[in-house]
């Protein structure tokens, strides 16, 4: 075996193995802030699914629908759809009016780190979910929607 690619494997190895044996505690006194119960389903639902489980109704404009489950307890969404089906989406979904604030404090994988411009925001819990949404870009379209489901609501 040639000595560039036994320092290779042997690098290798040690990497794995290292990462393999992480033993990282919990928080002294609780959880932390990104440890949340299930969600009542398996890995990341289709639109159709999502809309089921949570009572969200998603317009026919919806557009670019992606999800990632980020944790055990937490689904993080975005789409696109007209900028004039918000405020039906909102109320079909049977969310609380939108506020002119940002109600989501994290980047997801599925987003844009920063968007830009102003946020309307809305959330809600039911069914021992928590739903936060903001609307990005909403004044041309596409408007784009930022969602996280949760558990622990």
């Amino acid at each position: 075996m040639r000595r560039g690619t036994l320092v290779g494997l042997v690098a290798a190895v040690a990497i794995l193995g290292g990462t393999s044996g992480c033993t990282k505690q919990p928080t002294p006194g609780g959880p932390t802030t990104t440890t949340q119960p299930g969600l009542p389903f398996d890995s990341s639902p289709s639109r159709a699914k999502l809309e089921e489980i949570t009572g969200l109704r998603f317009p026919d404009s919806t557009d670019g629908y992606r999800s990632v489950r980020a944790a055990e307890g937490e689904l993080d969404v975005t789409f696109r759809m007209d900028p004039a089906d918000i405020e039906s989406f909102v109320a079909h979904s049977k969310l609380p009016e939108l506020r002119s604030e940002r109600l989501i404090a994290h980047p997801s994988p599925v987003w844009s780190l920063d968007p830009g411009g102003e946020v309307r925001s809305t959330s809600t819990r039911r069914d021992g979910m928590r739903i936060a949404l903001e609307i990005v870009d909403w004044t041309e379209p596409p408007a784009t929607v930022r969602l996280v489901v949760a558990g622990g609501g």
